[in-house]
């Protein structure tokens, strides 16, 4: 179409076509005083004319708002929606427009909507050309939006909405909506509408949305337990006690809204199932949502809820085959009519291995006859062409094994990979795989209650995780079916919207959270909290919120995480980077609107501050533990700070579930999930402090501790200060009774320089070398002397000034006690091979960036012409080394491979190292990388000479993603949780 004018009759009709408790207290005040194979057609943002011109369609001028019409003919699920955009145009201008159902009633503007091929005035509009309408027939979850001229006598012009199904309609519908400032969390995050006296739209606007990349996009709610369960059945669904059609409409609306198309419906013990409620696929169908059920309830059945109801006998193929089958036959005969997708195969009651015994093959083989019996049933009910019913088989946990020695899974039947729960895909398609006529897909975690420890309270994957392991698997075919475990939905309304985001556009390459922001709070604030919220999930990425407490019968949780003693103490370092956020999120809050307030505190100011107060209080265990065994008297107060943070956390979720919107969400929070015990504090008996005064020294790099006794004693060194760090290290000076005693302290040296040399009671003293007053030549030794009560403890202290220190460039890597740091990212030089080069993995890694390749599905190999990255550095202790790389822990894009990669020094020929794969969530291996997000190999070298080295590495595989390389000579400190600060040379 141009936009030249034409007239077209139309039944003849002429038309023309176009942290602290008090700070958290001042706070509640503040807030509460106030195989799809279609490429994704993706147009311009749709946006109202701003300001408005004469000659744009007014969907309203101040005074009356455009009539909606819809024709009656139209599927319900349009219909409803139409009533949805309504009730926004109503909030938004406060003027709510007519609907009408007959074009007599039309006004001189109207929003015109329906779905092409129902024979409406859509189609008519279509045939006179006045809609772009042949490149939109026949395709899915399509739909264009258009400002026509005269579309009907008597009526100036026309916004038109045409669909190329239901959802494509609604979704155009859901559009405008978004357009003139309605947030798709208008309702779940009570995100307030935009308001606005008139909206206008640009005459001659030509807009095209779909289809989709991911052709079915949507959520499985998940361990509701502590929050959709309790919060329905106490608000939205009394009446039932459960989770029933009053939230399920409203989670439809959501998924609508956000461009999804199928839910997984709750299904934990306690749970009605979805299909207890007869009107709830009702409701389903009215909306237009595609309905499934989750990897181990087959055939739209909910097992823990409907067996011992419904069905007969044991739950065993190989015993019972006729009941099961009888079982799943009278859902499938229930549900028939509705648009479903059927999950394929068999496992146990209840996230379980499929009943009936056998070895692998065995199980296997019956796995070949559930599936045909189970296709029978759907030819009988659903369709004799089994082929048009939408199938898929997820081979989670042991599913997985007994996928890969099946041969029979129908090609038609979607194959859903898992990922390990943790964000990481455990399988891709491979060659074969992607021939498949139905495709593959993915479901994935963003909230997992199990090995190796839960995650349901806060809301912790980084959308940047989420667009890596997703865009894999897209790459490799994928495109069928993502469904994403949500949880309770709150409070991770990030999450969920960047990953359905990325669902319908999987190659934008972004993770949706500065345009979720922006919409949400306006640009400004967005600005603002944008980096805000890249922190916090930096920060999530080193130790979720949940894995920061303790559980002393777990291998991995049972001591802390992060040293209070190392690296510059670790512990305070994130303790320091969470209040920072907190301030920053004070600061931000003071420029919110009144009416901005409750949902920035839903979706922003709930999350960062339980986090930061699960940090403290975690932290301040770390304290307490590492405190206690130096013999150190104030640990005991380290524990009464954990108690004061585990109280503010309580505190903030009473206001969350009491306050928030007036008490809407009222038991939708908990901030102890299966009462773990990461969320209490352990109990502990603390040794009793004596009464006399002493003091004992504990020095940065050792978690030691040395006391003073009558006699001199000698500390642990400090470690050694280098020319080109400039680091400064800390001595704790401390209390070992309850009376306060004095110090002092004096170098040894001139060009020691101290913070404080003198105090009363306990003391960090920080350490720093005079570079000015270092005596000539490599090493220079001192100490200092800590002394009090007649007693006296000595520090060693020395610095190194390497001659080569002259010779390096901006850029090179140095040695720096032992150990060189490499950061991924800053690799010197970054050769591309033929078909992938290196990229920044934004988002990734401790440090908020790594690397990974260009292409995941470059052949995976070591050649001349590989991709390689280069890191200069320096030696000063040759001898023999270890190379520790710390990757991704994620799996290999070949099943139960290896994950690879070559290392050499200069030119030595290059060495391929495997990270064998990991074997299931029992892999001791695997449990320990996740809960670090972190999998680390080393190898040994032998270093000959000192001075400039280069160390190479190539990948093997793809799919690797690498974040930190740490080369070690034989250093002496403590490692600690994170490691030590880069060795990077910035120049002069």
């Amino acid at each position: 179409m141009t936009n030249q004018k034409s007239k077209t009759a139309i039944d003849g009709v002429t038309c023309f076509s176009e942290s602290s408790a008090g700070r958290l207290r001042r706070f509640f005040r503040l807030l509460f005083l106030t195989a799809w194979t279609v490429e994704a057609v993706v147009a311009s943002t749709l946006k109202p004319s701003s300001p408005p011109q004469k000659g744009d369609f007014f969907l309203a001028d101040g005074k009356t708002a455009a009539v909606l019409y819809c024709d009656s003919h139209q599927d319900r699920a349009v219909a409803r929606a139409v009533q949805d955009l309504a009730g926004d145009i109503l909030s938004v201008t406060g003027i709510k427009p007519s609907v009408v159902r007959g074009v007599s009633n039309a006004s001189k503007q109207a929003v015109i909507m329906g779905q092409l091929g129902r024979g409406g005035l859509v189609d008519s509009l279509a045939a006179a050309g006045a809609i772009d309408a042949e490149g939109l027939r026949g395709q899915w979850e399509s739909w264009v939006i258009r400002v026509v001229e005269h579309p009907v006598r008597g009526m100036d012009r026309a916004l038109v909405i045409a669909g190329s199904d239901r959802r494509g309609t609604v979704y155009g519908i859901y559009e405008l909506s978004g357009s003139i400032g309605v947030s798709p969390w208008v309702w779940w995050a009570d995100v307030p509408p935009r308001r606005a006296k008139q909206i206008a739209f640009p005459a001659g606007l030509r807009h095209r949305q779909g289809p989709p990349g991911v052709k079915y996009r949507g959520l499985f709610l998940n361990d509701e337990d502590w929050g959709l369960f309790p919060w329905s059945a106490k608000t939205l669904d009394a009446q039932t006690g459960n989770i029933g059609p009053g939230a399920y409409e409203k989670i439809f609306e959501l998924i609508l809204r956000l461009r999804g198309n199928v839910l997984w419906p709750a299904m934990h013990p306690g749970t009605r199932a979805f299909n207890y409620y007869p009107e709830n696929r009702e409701l389903a169908d009215q909306f237009g949502i595609v309905m499934g059920s989750s990897h181990c309830e087959q055939m739209l059945r909910n097992n823990v809820d409907e067996w011992m109801r419904d069905g007969a006998g044991e739950y065993n193929y190989e015993t019972n085959r006729e009941g099961v089958l009888r079982y799943w036959e009278d859902r499938v005969r229930q549900n028939a009519r509705y648009e479903s997708i059927y999950t394929l195969g068999m496992r146990g009651i209840h996230d379980s291995g499929m009943p009936g015994g056998g070895t692998p093959d065995e199980q296997a083989e019956r796995l070949e006859r559930v599936i045909r019996d189970q296709r029978s049933l759907l030819a009988k009910w659903v369709d004799p062409d089994v082929f048009r019913v939408p199938q898929i088989f997820c081979p989670y946990k042991e599913a997985l094994d007994l996928y890969r020695r099946a041969d029979d899974i129908p090609g038609d039947v979607t194959l859903v990979w898992p990922d390990d729960n943790f964000g990481y895909v455990r399988q891709f398609s491979n060659a074969a795989e992607q021939k498949r006529s139905g495709g593959a897909g993915v479901y994935y975690h963003i909230s997992y209650w199990g090995r190796p420890y839960d995650y349901l309270w806060l809301h912790s994957t980084h959308p940047a995780l989420v667009r890596e392991e997703m865009t894999k698997a897209w790459d490799t075919g994928a495109r069928t079916f993502w469904i994403f475990n949500a949880g309770d939905i709150k409070p991770a309304e990030i999450g969920i919207e960047c990953a359905l985001r990325l669902a319908w556009n999987p190659g934008s390459g972004e993770d949706g959270m500065a345009a979720v922001l922006s919409r949400d709070f306006g640009s400004g604030i967005a600005k603002d909290v944008l980096p805000l919220l890249k922190e916090t999930y930096r920060l999530h990425f080193q130790r979720k919120p949940e894995h920061m407490g303790f559980d002393a019968n777990h291998p991995f949780l049972s001591k802390p995480a992060f040293s209070v003693s190392a690296n510059g103490d670790e512990a305070q370092k994130r303790l320091d980077a969470f209040r920072s956020l907190v301030s920053s999120l004070e600061s931000v809050e003071k420029k919110l609107k009144p009416e901005q307030r409750g949902a920035f505190f839903e979706i922003i100011g709930y999350p960062v501050r339980a986090a930061a107060l699960m940090n403290e209080k975690g932290i301040f265990l770390a304290r307490y533990f590492a405190y206690a065994g130096q013999g150190r008297a104030c640990a005991a107060r380290m524990l009464d700070q954990a108690r004061s943070a585990e109280q503010a956390i309580h505190e903030l979720t009473a206001a969350y579930n009491e306050k928030t919107a007036d008490g809407k969400w009222k038991h939708m929070m908990s901030d102890h999930p299966r009462d773990l015990p990461v969320f209490s504090i352990p109990e502990t008996a603390f040794p009793a402090v004596p009464d006399a005064a002493g003091w004992g020294i504990a020095v940065e790099g050792s978690g030691k501790a040395v006391t003073a006794s009558e006699q001199d004693a000698e500390a642990p060194g400090l470690p050694q200060f280098h020319a080109l760090s400039k680091s400064r290290y800390f001595v704790d000076v401390f209390g070992t009774g309850k009376r306060k005693f004095s110090w002092k302290a004096q170098p040894c040296a001139g060009w020691i320089r101290l913070d404080r040399s003198s105090g009363k009671g306990d003391a960090r003293v920080r350490v720093e070398a005079d570079w000015s007053k270092v005596p000539g030549g490599e090493t220079a030794q001192a100490c200092i002397r800590f002394s009090g009560g007649g007693k006296s403890i000595t520090v060693p202290v020395s610095a190194g000034r390497p001659a080569q220190c002259g010779s390096m460039r901006p850029g090179d890597f140095y040695e720096d006690n032992r150990r060189v740091v490499m950061e991924a990212e800053h690799a010197s030089a970054r050769i591309a091979g033929m078909d992938a080069s290196w990229i920044d993995a934004e988002g990734l890694g401790y440090n908020g960036k790594s690397v990974t390749l260009s292409s995941n599905t470059a052949p995976g190999r070591i050649r001349p012409d590989s991709p390689r990255l280069d890191y200069p550095m320096w030696i000063d202790s040759p001898g023999a080394w270890t190379v520790t790389v710390r990757m991704l822990p994620t799996w290999s894009m070949e099943a139960d491979s290896a994950q690879r990669y070559a290392i050499a020094l200069d030119d030595d020929n290059p060495v391929v190292v495997s990270r064998p794969a990991y074997t299931g969530e029992r892999d001791i291996r695997w449990q320990e990388d996740v809960l670090r997000n972190a999998a680390l190999v080393s190898t040994a070298h032998v270093i000959g000479s000192a001075g400039r080295h280069t160390l190479r590495i190539w990948p093997v595989d793809p799919g690797i993603v690498i974040d930190r390389i740490i080369a070690d000579g034989g250093c002496t400190l403590e490692p600690g949780y994170f490691g030590p600060d880069e060795t990077r040379f910035a120049g002069d």
